[in-house]
């Protein structure tokens, strides 16, 4: 289209021209008055002379048109692979392009979003598609979808541009889908506590009726819960150890329902130790009772209470047992109305001496075997009549002792269990620079394993599990002299270190070991058994269909896998006697709480900037498109609008004179001459 202006440049300047164009209509006027023969001839030729020398232009203006942007968004989100949805995306998007594409006034852009993990976010990849489109640029955005978006706009204003939008939805109206919704889950714990969370099973065609739910808890074991169909049930999961702690809870598949996908949850919970209580007891003074108190003062996390005994078993005299000590030794409080409250007892060089009767030992023993821990770390007295060994404690205690210390320097070193076990693998970096200790007592392993040996191949190092706890025993109290300065140190620290967290059930210390973790669809497996290699494990997809993995050897005892997940869900791993779980997609992606074709989430929004929502179902394809204006409806029963803009862009002007000089001064000269031939008649 071609634009025109009129503009005007006289040949005198505006104040002269105006006064002769006064000067003249006076004259002029009063001729007329007068009714002065020719007066109208002489009018035009008045009327001609003041249009030469005004010089009247027209301007006109070389545009283009600029075409409007009309944006497909198609919806390839998990909810559009159910049945044939995508089937039915690709074709509309195909249908929309065919109808626009001889359409020179429009640019038809398509985009497809994926969605999964957090949500379904079409707008925000609207947005991103026009960004570089003025917003009056856009004349429509038809999204192609199941209406389970998640980033629909709170208003108008905040799309970002002028323009209808259409939704077309896949699906059909009534769908039916069984699904489970977590309404409330922690995502972290207390060991010792119970958490609770609530589930909600969703059936719109069942609401109220019982069905059963199948949970697996950790370790493999399977329950049933019966829930109310549409009525939030709370369950409560105790949490014995740190750790991440999986719940799956999954329904069963209804013949008619969209997908089982949604039909099962995993709820995840970071199982932690709000405080770590350790009561350490020392026999005696001695120079590794600075060592441990450093160690265990340094983790925050630890609440220690500890006792040294400081009266020598040779001192002798009449002072009653409850008055040695500034403060009455609170043994009845310690060994028997508070002990299950401490997760571990460290003995340090302790030997009999009569401040803990038998009953107090026995208590120990018990609350081992309930699941508490015990690391004994014992001196020389462990070989003589006052050892521990003499006490209920007998019966928990991984070595019976020889009746003999050794006083000889000899350098630790792994056994062949060590060096496969979790809490002493890796250790031996640098273990020939690790320097000597100088005393060990002489004992023979009863229970457990034998994890590091000291001089003469007798046990330095032995663990074992008793009942529902466990129990540690270092034969030497020399462990502090690896932390000298100058050469001859060890690993002094990382292997208390791991020894307590071994002894508090740690789970990445764990003898026997599956683990699996997720990184997008690579689900990445490490089997660990100190006595069991395996060569391969059983996956299990959420449809249920196995597949068998090769493991490939990796660390000392340890075997390795990875693989591609085929299908998102819960998967089960299987290995021996182990198990674990790996949940491939989001744990509460948005997705999966809801996969009926809905245009509840878009009706109001679309509404309001004026486009429509259509069932591609009851159309047979997208209804066809009409141009509108602005101020204009943009949807229609069975058609949908896009707003044209009229933007163009101007590539150049042209100039001409409204009439040349030469005929203006002929029509002058013409009517001044009627003019006077008027007159002379």
């Amino acid at each position: 289209m071609d634009g025109y202006t009129l503009t005007f440049a006289p040949l005198l300047p505006w104040s002269l021209f105006a006064v002769m164009a006064a000067t003249t209509a006076v004259v002029l006027g009063l001729g007329l008055r007068k009714r002065s023969s020719g007066i109208g001839f002489r009018m035009l030729a008045a009327a001609a002379l003041l249009l030469a020398i005004a010089r009247p232009t027209v301007t006109a203006e070389q545009r283009t048109e600029l075409a409007d942007v009309v944006l497909v968004v198609a919806d390839a989100s998990p909810s559009q692979q159910l049945g044939d949805r995508a089937a039915a995306t690709s074709s509309a998007v195909q249908a929309i392009q065919d109808e626009l594409a001889d359409d020179e006034g429009l640019e038809v852009r398509a985009v497809t979003v994926a969605g999964g993990g957090p949500g379904t976010n079409l707008f925000a990849a609207a947005r991103s598609a026009v960004a570089d489109v003025p917003p009056d640029g856009v004349a429509g955005v038809v999204l192609v979808t199941d209406g389970q978006v998640h980033d629909v706009p709170e208003d108008v204003p905040a799309l970002g541009f002028d323009a209808p939008v259409h939704a077309l939805l896949t699906g059909a109206p009534g769908e039916r889908d069984r699904r489970l919704v977590v309404d409330g889950a922690p995502r972290y714990g207390i060991v010792g506590e119970a958490v609770k969370f609530r589930v909600t099973l969703l059936d719109e065609a069942a609401v109220g009726q019982a069905e059963p739910v199948r949970i697996t808890v950790p370790g493999g074991h399977v329950a049933e819960r019966v829930l109310q169909v549409g009525t939030p049930t709370e369950f409560e999961l105790p949490l014995e150890r740190a750790g991440v702690v999986a719940v799956a809870l999954e329904v069963a598949a209804i013949p008619d329902e969209l997908t089982p996908d949604n039909n099962r949850v995993v709820i995840h919970v970071n199982a932690v130790r709000d405080r770590l209580r350790v009561m350490l007891v020392s026999g005696e003074p001695s120079m590794g009772l600075r060592h441990w108190r450093n160690l265990l003062q340094a983790d925050p996390a630890v609440d220690l209470v500890h006792f040294t005994i400081l009266r020598p078993p040779t001192k002798q005299d009449a002072t009653p047992v409850q008055e040695l000590s500034l403060i009455p030794f609170p043994a009845r409080e310690l060994f028997d109305a508070n002990l299950d409250d401490f997760h571990l007892v460290i003995f340090d060089r302790y030997h009999l001496r009569g401040i803990l009767p038998p009953q107090y030992l026995s208590n120990i023993a018990e609350y081992v075997v309930r699941g508490g821990a015990l690391l004994d770390i014992a001196g020389p007295s462990y070989a003589g009549r006052f050892s521990l060994v003499n006490t209920p404690l007998r019966e928990i205690l991984p070595t019976l002792p020889a009746g003999e210390v050794i006083e000889r320097p000899f350098v630790p070193e792994l056994s062949e269990a060590g060096q496969n076990h979790p809490v002493t693998a890796g250790l031996t970096a640098g273990a020939a620079d690790w320097g000597p200790w100088y005393r060990m007592v002489r004992g023979m392993p009863v229970k457990g394993e034998s994890l590091m040996w000291g001089a003469d191949g007798w046990p330095l190092l032995q663990m074992s599990r008793v009942g529902e706890g466990r129990v540690a025993q270092l034969l030497s109290d020399q462990s502090w002299v690896w932390t000298r300065p100058g050469p001859g140190g060890g690993p002094r620290a990382e292997l208390l270190r791991r020894v307590v967290h071994w002894l508090m059930k740690e789970p990445d210390l764990e003898e026997h070991l599956l683990k699996a973790t997720v990184s997008d669809r690579r689900i990445d497996v490490l089997y660990r058994s100190v006595d069991t290699p395996l060569h391969e494990i059983t996956a299990v997809a959420p449809s249920g269909a196995s597949m068998a993995v090769p493991l490939g050897p990796a660390a000392a005892g340890t075997a390795v896998a990875s693989f591609e997940a085929s299908e998102p869900g819960l998967w089960t791993l299987q290995g021996g006697n182990l198990s674990a779980t790996a949940l491939v997609g989001a744990a509460d992606a948005l997705e999966l709480t809801e996969m009926r074709a809905d245009p509840g989430p878009l009706e109001a929004f679309v509404g309001a900037t004026g486009g429509g929502v259509f069932w591609l179902v009851d159309h047979g394809g997208p209804p066809p498109f009409r141009p509108v204006t602005a101020g204009q409806t943009a949807a229609g029963d069975s058609w949908l609008g896009l707003r044209r803009h009229g933007r163009h862009t101007v590539t150049g002007l042209a100039q001409s004179p409204l009439l040349p000089w030469p005929v203006l001064l002929a029509l002058a000269i013409g009517a001044l001459f009627l003019a006077w031939h008027r007159e002379a008649q």
